[in-house]
């Protein structure tokens, strides 16, 4: 009987097989056509897995793409993580591609400093606050005989003290707004009716226009801080203990006076999209301190609002 011998050791087996088994175990080396049969199957279950892997892909990029067609609000260019979001979104939508655009002109700006800066010198935002002004939503009078901080309107109210900037986050500012008539707000909200950043910016410059709620000073943006009006003081305070506080309680004030006039506003407005106004001002009204659970969005608009807070008081302080 033939006897297989290893050429790398003195192993020697009656039985082809038992050899190759050893020379493969032991030796570690394959037979030269078992692996080149093994490295042919090899080829072929790693082109295999590569086609598979190929038709994954195209499947994620196709459900990619369907996610963001479905997710992204053709208004605004807001992106959102489902479909239930975005038509959450639209009845709200306030159709601004950008935070950094002049709603005047609309100039894209680099940064809210320059937008804010960028306002004061438009040709189209002066004109809009001269209608403004000679549609008499402002005429103050200064008195040469009394004390600069006499201010008269036209509502006839003089405002004599700056209003406090109060210390505790749940303590309100209890703002001025009797110069703000049914006839201005009604048209502030009619106006801007689409666009739900514009109302509240509008609404913030409206409400400075009397000069007693301007209880907050930023001269530069690049600072962090900021100074509130306090007992007849002007204190140093920092930037996220101020203006997430002042959008809060703007945004609670817009709330308050949509509710109180509901009926003078339905005259003018549909009621979805009065209702869509309330919700977005009841959503907005979130303890911008404790955010924990809100939606994203909710979350990502409140810090726009924030900022544009920020830009008006800048746009005021003297």
């Amino acid at each position: 009987m033939d006897e297989y011998k290893c050429i790398h050791c003195a192993y020697v087996s009656k039985r082809k097989y038992n050899l190759q088994r050893h020379i493969r175990t032991t030796h570690q080396i394959e037979n030269p056509q078992q692996k080149i049969e093994n490295t042919q199957h090899n080829i072929a279950d790693t082109q295999q897995n590569i086609a598979n892997n190929q038709l994954k892909i195209a499947d994620s990029e196709q459900n990619i793409a369907d996610e963001i067609t479905i997710s992204k609000c053709d208004g605004c260019n807001k992106s959102f993580s489902n479909a239930a979001s975005l038509k959450r979104h639209k009845p709200v939508c306030k159709n601004v591609k950008n935070i950094l655009e002049c709603h005047y002109c609309h100039k894209l700006c680099v940064s809210i400093s320059s937008k804010s800066k960028h306002i004061q010198k438009c040709d189209k935002a002066k004109i809009a606050k001269n209608i403004t002004i000679n549609n008499g939503t402002i005429n103050n009078t200064t008195n040469n005989n009394t004390n600069s901080h006499n201010v008269t309107t036209n509502n006839n109210i003089t405002n004599n003290v700056t209003i406090n900037f109060p210390r505790g986050i749940d303590v309100p500012i209890k703002f001025n707004t009797d110069h703000i008539t049914d006839a201005k707000f009604r048209k502030l909200v009619v106006e801007n009716k689409n666009n739900m950043e514009s109302i509240f910016e509008n609404f913030s410059r409206l409400l400075y226009e009397d000069k007693s709620n301007i209880c907050i000073k930023k001269t530069n943006l690049k600072s962090e801080y900021a100074q509130v009006h306090l007992n007849e003081q002007w204190l140093s305070k920092l930037d996220h203990l101020v203006f997430p506080k002042l959008t809060k309680n703007l945004v609670e004030q817009i709330s308050k006076m949509m509710d109180s006039k509901e009926e003078f506003l339905l005259k003018k407005l549909k009621s979805h999209i009065f209702d869509a106004i309330s919700k977005f001002f009841d959503e907005m009204g979130i303890d911008p301190y404790d955010t924990e659970g809100e939606e994203r969005e909710v979350i990502q608009q409140l810090k726009i609002l924030i900022k544009i807070a920020m830009g008006i008081v800048f746009d005021i302080t003297e």
